[in-house]
């Protein structure tokens, strides 16, 4: 395919609650951020923010496309310390069955993104003669899950960052 959709995933944490019950209902919102039919088809996805109205940050978009809670439902609000457990989270979930992997979400904070801006051969990959920018996390994200990621992978600590091949944090 010659296409590459980008998601604002944010619709599903934050507004997905309000899409459901307000302005959709559960017919139309079954096909917001259909990353994972994207993914089936073969089409590479991208995750993106509509800053300032949703927060920046890759890790927050990787968790919401992991998880698809809506964070925004009051019972989520209400509980959202709780230490949910899979069957928990599966009823707050919009469209769970378009979740993704979480190296299906890596990829589309990286090379996906890098790609639809025509920018693979420098960014999106630590390959040679790429740009080198990258994190040092204290956790890895990949071994979180649709459950474990839940308000957590947002929240991991960045150790280092590099840009192109110099640390810049912490100096």
């Amino acid at each position: 395919y010659n296409i590459q959709p980008s998601f604002l995933i944010g619709h599903v944490g934050y507004w997905g609650y309000v899409f459901k019950e307000a302005i959709f209902g559960q017919d139309k919102v079954d096909r917001l951020d259909i990353c994972k039919s994207m993914i089936k088809e073969g089409i590479p996805i991208s995750l993106h923010s509509d800053y300032p109205v949703t927060p920046l940050g890759a890790l927050r978009m990787m968790e919401q496309a992991i998880t698809r809670v809506m964070e925004g439902d009051p019972d989520v609000k209400a509980n959202i310390d709780n230490n949910w457990t899979c069957e928990e989270l599966d009823k707050y979930r919009l469209n769970g069955d378009e979740k993704i992997c979480p190296e299906e979400a890596l990829a589309a904070v990286t090379y996906n993104a890098a790609r639809q801006c025509g920018a693979e051969e420098g960014v999106g990959t630590l390959t040679v003669d790429a740009a080198a920018d990258f994190v040092i996390l204290k956790e890895n994200p990949i071994k979180m899950n649709a459950t474990t990621a839940f308000m957590k992978m947002r929240y991991i600590k960045v150790l280092e960052t590099w840009v192109n091949g110099t640390k810049v944090y912490p100096k």
